[in-house]
């Protein structure tokens, strides 16, 4: 058998991240969450007809 080949030295492990303050809590919204807006309606009702010009009044 021959001996297995040398291996490279492993680099160092890297270092630990430095230790980072623990996050302050989120701040709870003063406003409580609306409800979202309800839906329109898909179909809308059909504009009421348009009033025909009047003639205007016959001179006397």
């Amino acid at each position: 058998n021959e001996p297995p080949p040398e291996e490279p030295p492993k680099p160092p492990p890297p270092e630990p991240p430095e230790e980072y303050p623990p996050a302050p809590p989120p701040e709870p919204p003063l406003d409580p969450p609306k409800p979202p807006p309800p839906d329109p309606p898909e179909e809308y009702p059909p504009a009421p007809p348009l009033d025909p010009p009047k003639p205007p009044p016959p001179p006397d």
